[in-house]
């Protein structure tokens, strides 16, 4: 065996023994993070109903849920574990800007979940780096987007504008005149209760499916995919005033109707 030889497995074997540690380690710091963990559920004073969201690094889910007649409320999770996060806030004009610090990289339980009811006619912005978006019952439009997680809509109407730079968008039982649903790095999917005017939806990873009511109302279907398959299954009419945009990059782009 030659000296190069020699050498060149010497320092596999310490790359591979290395691996294994950090392995080990990161085990270790999970279960230890799972044994510490701690929930603590706390109400925030509101002085003002919160329209606008800005949750900037949240290592956690933010979920709005539209209320008729209020109380207006924002209840925040505080999960611990190896470390606890040290949260701050501020609302002025309706917009509430939340920080956490103090969640090191290795503790997996350390974050914070934002539950909020608001007005559920008036307009919602929202906008995270951290986790999962979830926006349920508002009528007033929604203008959500997340750099680290889904975004998911469900029972509301309204102007839509919703934007995922690293999960999935969903759109579920909405009724949208206009929408616009776009994902970096997953899936795009949309159900309407009411045939809408104009939606633009496409993806750069994923799938792409937009589901319309059943009816004779005819679309302008404009859907391409660079690399899956296209399929449209709804009455088209190049004519027609109402369009439906749709492409994907790396995945499959459907056009159908919703099951009688």
């Amino acid at each position: 065996m030659n000296t190069r030889t020699s050498r060149a497995r010497s320092l596999a074997r310490i790359v591979g023994l290395a691996t294994a540690a950090t392995a080990v380690w990161f085990a270790g710091a999970s279960l230890a993070s799972t044994m510490a963990h701690q929930k603590v559920i706390s109400p925030l004073p509101l002085t003002q109903p919160v329209s606008r969201f800005d949750v900037p690094g949240l290592p956690g889910d933010l979920t709005i849920t539209g209320s008729a007649d209020g109380p207006h409320r924002l209840v925040q999770a505080v999960h611990t574990g190896l470390t606890a996060p040290d949260t701050t806030y501020s609302l002025a004009d309706g917009l509430l800007v939340y920080h956490v610090e103090g969640c090191r990289w290795f503790d997996s339980r350390c974050g914070v979940d934002l539950t909020a009811d608001v007005d559920m006619t008036s307009p919602v912005t929202a906008s995270s780096t951290g986790g999962d978006m979830t926006a349920t019952g508002l009528e007033g439009g929604l203008t959500l987007s997340s750099s680290a997680g889904d975004v998911t809509v469900r029972d509301s109407s309204g102007t839509m504008n919703l934007e995922s730079s690293a999960g999935d968008v969903r759109a579920i039982d909405v009724a949208a005149r206009s929408l616009v649903a776009r994902s970096s790095a997953g899936d795009v999917r949309v159900e309407f209760t009411q045939p809408p005017q104009l939606v633009s939806a496409d993806s750069s990873a994923g799938a792409v499916t937009i589901t319309l009511p059943q009816g004779e109302i005819s679309y302008r279907v404009e859907a391409d995919s660079s690399a899956g398959s296209t399929n449209v299954s709804v009455r088209t009419d190049p004519r027609s005033t109402r369009v439906i945009r749709v492409s994907s990059s790396a995945g499959d782009v459907t056009v159908r109707y919703a099951d009688s």
